[in-house]
């Protein structure tokens, strides 16, 4: 393989994707053309994940250290997983150029390097991402609140990490509530008043991700405060053909928690299954099964 022809076309569909975000009123066409280039760049980028060649290494770590942006971000999404089939033999020299690239000034390498190191799992990254919690770029507080649960021990997470997720769960933007929210709560075994208030401050989010995410870290501590947000969110969506599950966290939740409450609205939501994705009509009817009323799941 020519991993430097892969990195440059690569570098070259990531140009075409700033070029149409740099452009302030785009046609249809040319966003489905920016998708189509998103996805040429990711599958160029997962064909220098599989390699173990020391010499594609070499050529992505360079890539990370280019002045050409589109290279320069190449290179860094690829350092994150190249040769995890076969361990990472290049894991040590990998992380300082990450941690290098954490104090890039553009805010998407910074993500991208975050993200990394995220991938990378090193401890040793976790001072470095934490110093983004606050950054003003919400992909790079996205990208940390996704690194953070991988850079700390789960059973026991360091204090800073709890911190900066609870921080996270009411930042401003509604996907990194949702990843924060999904860390502190599912990821991470973290409990204390802190982080169940963190998490019941959630249930009312307008983002439903977040708020089953909420739900789901709530009852997994055995705090009272899931059962009525679960019973709520069940009845509008069986009562309501236009609420969909925003996560299948919802009926795990659910099961978690074997409140017979849930049953009259599961069995009106069985009712109506036809509406749902068939992963949801699955859950559905495993949650049912758990609560002592088995169905036959439809695929």
């Amino acid at each position: 393989m020519d991993y430097e022809d892969v990195i440059t076309r690569a570098a070259a569909f990531g140009a075409v994707c700033d070029a149409s975000d740099e452009a302030t009123d785009e046609a249809a066409e040319d966003d489905t053309d920016t998708d189509a280039a998103a996805e040429a760049r990711w599958q160029l980028i997962c064909e220098l994940h599989q390699t173990t060649d020391r010499d594609a290494f070499e050529a992505v770590v360079a890539a990370a250290k280019s002045d050409d942006r589109a290279r320069r971000l190449v290179g860094l999404d690829a350092l994150g997983q190249i040769s995890y089939k076969t361990d990472r033999p290049y894991l040590a020299e990998t992380l300082p150029v990450l941690l290098d690239a954490v104090s890039d000034q553009d805010a998407e390498a910074v993500a991208s390097a975050v993200t990394a190191l995220g991938h990378v799992a090193d401890p040793r990254g976790l001072p470095a991402v934490l110093q983004h919690v606050g950054h003003a770029d919400d992909e790079v507080r996205f990208a940390v609140a996704v690194a953070l649960p991988a850079l700390t021990d789960s059973e026991k997470p360091a204090a800073d990490v709890t911190d900066a997720l609870i921080t996270l769960t009411r930042d401003p933007d509604p996907e990194v509530r949702d990843w924060a929210t999904f860390g502190l709560g599912t990821q991470l075994h973290a409990d204390g008043p802190e982080v169940r208030d963190a998490l019941a401050a959630r249930l009312a989010d307008d983002y439903d991700d977040a708020a089953e995410e909420a739900m789901m870290g709530l009852a997994r501590r055995g705090d009272p405060r899931a059962r009525a947000a679960l019973l709520d969110r069940l009845c509008r969506l069986a009562d309501d053909d236009s609420v969909r599950p925003g996560t299948l966290e919802l009926f795990e939740a659910v099961a978690i928690s074997r409140t017979t409450d849930a049953l009259p609205p599961l069995r009106r939501l069985w009712q109506r299954r036809d509406g749902l994705e068939p992963s949801a009509r699955r859950m559905l009817a495993e949650t049912l099964a758990t609560l002592g009323e088995p169905v036959e799941p439809k695929s």
